[in-house]
């Protein structure tokens, strides 16, 4: 029997060997998944001095597993990791707390060994009591950095609290967005909660101001007993500006304005009150000097010749701080002698390739009279007075809308003669755009329909294309409110279409805030960009606006 035995083990051997896969086989591209936990999903009762196992379907990349694990509410402390193969174990730092429901997501930072992260975050509760909450939240994030950084949601109990801003104030519950925006947070109890997401430029895991975009939603969600899923309309992040220009400087232009100066650019609509001696000072706009945004010019009610009056409050969509001491100017009784000029007009003049339906807006140097007012093109033998819609979206801007596309080679003048300031300066002067169309043979269009889920509130809707290779190409269209829409004079290319409810009125896309709490304006895309062909409509374009809605039991 000796005699083989060596021989036999050997053949085993170089068996086994010519089996195994050749070096540099194909590389993994699975990715992980979370296998088991404990405790299981929807667990009650479990002892609070237990710990939070994870197994996993593969040998992970420990560092990413621990900082996109996430146990909400957040203990005290930091968790402890402890690694058994591929299994993950968290501690909690003076153990959970009796009688409470927990959260627990894996997020999509978690990745393997070969770098492969979760397709989704795994998100379960359990319960240390008898009773574990049945209510639910669920969104998608419009991402603007296409997955470049990694995209956090936390959420805010607001019962007995202000209003929670997520640059400062540590969240009640934590997850990340899968790569397609998508996000819950299941069994929650009942109450209201506020959601809010962050793309991580800084990958500090937490939302830095002026580094980090942020969204705000464009509502809360409240939860109530049953077991209600709240599907929150999408969250676009926006980068704001945290840079804080501080009041420098007030005046009393004349009797109707007050004129302000900045340390650096103010991001508008600007919003301001003013105290006086005999009560508030009534601010009736403001204006934002285009060229130069540090100076600003609001308009006022009559003032009291030498009455003391101080600017109490500026906000706007950048930050804005009044000194202790600043803020003070002495009431005018000079009258409104300026006349209002020409602050920007677009088209620029001279411009080539504009498309044949785009609006005019004219920017004016002041806050000017919007009622009563009638502008008008004037006709000549060498001027058009084309149809279409003039609007003030504010104060101190007017635009032109026309019904068909501007007549090639033709000039435009606008009459300016009814156009004033509210204390009766005229414009001097008339407006002539000067500008040149596209060929119409090189131009196609979009359209379809845009709908907005039950309980959104009534609103005109804003519509915007913009050409992915030259944002400087877009169209908009407003409809009165959500139905049918085309979209003309687009060059050919390939279009993101976006939508939104145009609640302020102001045609711009409203982000919201943080604190105090102002929500974005409700918000919807297309998840793929739609191509324009050359004398071709692109239709049954559809695109829906989500705002918060509640459907019962679980929604996948």
């Amino acid at each position: 029997m000796g005699g083989w035995v060596c021989p036999f083990i050997i053949f085993l051997l170089l068996s086994c060997a010519s089996q195994a896969p050749p070096p540099g086989g194909p590389p993994d591209r699975t990715p992980p998944e979370v296998a088991q936990t404990r405790p299981a999903p929807d667990a009650t009762r479990v002892a609070p001095d237990s710990g939070v196992r994870i197994r996993f379907s593969e040998a992970m990349d420990r560092r990413s597993a621990e900082a996109s694990f996430f146990l909400s509410p957040a203990p005290q402390g930091g968790l402890k990791f402890r690694w058994r193969k591929d299994e993950m174990e968290v501690l909690p730092p003076g153990g959970l707390h009796p009688g409470r429901t927990y959260l627990v997501s894996v997020g999509t930072g978690s990745r393997d060994e070969a770098g492969n992260p979760l397709r989704a975050s795994f998100d379960f509760a359990f319960s240390t009591g008898d009773l574990i909450g049945r209510g639910e939240i669920r969104g998608r994030v419009l991402s603007i950095d296409k997955g470049r950084s990694q995209v956090y949601i936390v959420a805010y109990e607001l019962t007995g609290r202000g209003d929670p801003d997520p640059a400062s104030d540590a969240p009640d519950y934590t997850t990340q967005a899968a790569s397609d925006g998508a996000f819950r947070f299941p069994r929650l109890s009942p109450g209201r909660y506020r959601a809010f997401a962050f793309e991580d430029r800084d990958r500090d895991r937490s939302c830095s101001p002026g580094v980090d975009p942020l969204s705000v939603p464009a509502g809360d969600a409240l939860l109530t007993e049953s077991d209600a899923v709240a599907l929150l309309g999408d969250l676009r992040p926006a980068l704001r500006d945290t840079a804080r220009a501080t009041l420098t400087s007030a005046r009393a232009a004349d009797r109707t304005h007050v004129a302000l100066r900045f340390t650096g650019p103010v991001a508008g609509p600007l919003d301001a009150a003013i105290s006086g001696p005999s009560g508030p000072l009534s601010v009736l706009a403001a204006h934002l000097d285009p060229a130069d945004p540090s100076r600003a010019l609001l308009l006022t009610g009559e003032q009291t010749p030498g009455g003391t009056y101080r600017v109490e409050r500026l906000s706007g969509l950048s930050r804005v701080e009044i000194p202790k001491e600043g803020g003070a100017f002495k009431g005018s009784g000079d009258p409104d002698r300026t006349p209002p000029r020409i602050a920007a007009l677009r088209p620029m003049a001279g411009a080539e390739n504009v498309r044949p339906d785009a609006p005019v807006e004219i920017v004016f140097s002041e806050p000017m009279r919007t009622t009563g007012v009638s502008p008008a093109w004037i006709a000549s033998d060498t001027t058009e007075a084309p149809p279409g819609t003039f609007r003030w979206p504010a104060p101190d801007r007017l635009t032109f809308t026309p019904d068909a596309p501007w007549t090639p080679a033709r000039l435009h003048r606008l009459l300016a003669e009814g156009l004033t300031d509210p204390s009766g300066n005229r414009l001097s002067g008339d407006i002539a755009p000067s500008f040149t169309t596209v060929d119409s043979s090189r131009l196609g269009g979009i359209a379809g329909r845009v709908s907005a889920s039950e309980g959104a509130p009534p609103a005109r809707v804003c519509l915007r294309a913009v050409r992915v290779d030259d944002p400087d190409t877009e169209a908009t269209a407003i409809l009165p409110q959500p139905g049918a829409y085309a979209l003309s004079g687009l060059p050919a290319g390939r279009y993101d279409v976006t939508v939104f409810l145009d609640l302020n009125g102001d045609g711009e896309w409203t982000p919201g805030r943080p604190r105090p709490f102002a929500p974005s304006e409700p918000f919807g895309d297309l998840t793929e960009p739609v191509t324009v062909r050359p004398r071709w409509t692109t239709e049954d374009v559809e695109i829906r606006i989500e705002t918060v809605r509640y459907v019962k039991g679980n929604v996948e």
